[in-house]
């Protein structure tokens, strides 16, 4: 996750720009940029510490938490990426850039260092403060497990599903913005101030993770939220689902309603089958009894 890249770019601003100066320092990156910065905070904090930098360091990972959830159907992965799953997909690009991951981890998984970019796995072996910021229902996450729009019951169970890993796998967090919303990316886009969580914004819970030099953190102020809601954009302010076959919006609450009324449908089908079950037992029961 540009590894190299970022090295150099540190070391040019140490030289250049005095970056060494500076008294806190906040390494953000969204998407795969997310992801590289968990790759590569550890490492930038130990360039700047071996530069006599007496800078406290930090990092913003927005939309970069992937888990390895398998698709539904068996992946042919037969180099079309959009036919690969996550962890298929991650090895590839991981031996054709010769990709570097945090040593630590490396050690932990050594014949599966590839794990090393999934967020859940990661997360452990970051030494420096992060703050991670991610939707439940991440589009590009979704993506990678074959599912964008639900178009069925079956679909919206596995978005269900999906949400559930990504909030499980968040637990162990300790600075933490997600809302429950089908999107991708809050702190580059114009409305990140605008979601609450509790009654939270990311500003809030980002000054109370990070606060100003000289000040204090306040005793009433939180940096984990995580929606309580479970379903996909039940936080009334997530941004509108938008298909991409024809640009309308989606309503995933008129999905969730339907979805739960054919579940209780089905539940109320079944009571009465067995219920209908069991009275034929009784009764060939009282006839051989007879």
């Amino acid at each position: 996750m540009g590894a190299r890249i970022v090295q150099e770019v540190i070391r040019q601003l140490l030289e250049l720009h005095g970056l060494g100066n500076a008294s806190q320092i906040l390494l953000t990156g969204s998407s795969v940029g997310g992801t590289g910065v968990m790759l590569n905070l550890d490492r930038v904090a130990d360039l700047l510490k071996d530069s006599g930098s007496q800078a406290s360091v930090y990092g913003l990972c927005d939309s970069g938490w992937y888990i390895d959830h398998t698709p539904r159907a068996k992946s042919l992965c037969n180099g079309k990426r959009q036919r690969c799953s996550a962890s298929k997909t991650i090895q590839a690009g991981q031996r054709y850039w010769n990709g570097i991951v945090p040593e630590n981890c490396a050690k932990s998984h050594p014949d599966r260092t590839w794990n090393c970019y999934f967020g859940e796995i990661l997360y452990r072996f970051v030494k420096r403060p992060l703050f991670v910021t991610q939707y439940l229902y991440d589009e590009e996450q979704l993506k990678l497990s074959k599912l964008v729009i639900p178009h069925n019951d079956s679909d919206y169970q596995r978005m269900l599903r999906i949400g559930k890993r990504v909030r499980l796998s968040l637990k162990d967090t300790q600075n933490l913005f997600a809302p429950a919303c089908l999107a991708h990316e809050l702190i580059s886009k114009n409305e990140w101030k605008m979601y609450t969580i509790d009654g939270f914004t990311l500003p809030d819970a980002i000054n109370c993770w990070l606060p100003k030099p000289g000040s204090t953190r306040q005793s009433h102020c939180r940096s984990k939220l995580i929606d309580n809601c479970t379903w996909p954009s039940c936080n009334v302010q997530c941004p509108d689902v938008i298909t991409r076959h024809n640009s309308q919006r989606y309503d995933m609450a008129d999905r969730h309603a339907k979805f739960l009324a054919n579940k209780q449908r089905a539940t109320a089908s079944d009571r009465n089958d067995i219920q209908h079950d069991q009275g034929t037992t009784k009764k060939k029961t009282k006839g051989k009894r007879a």
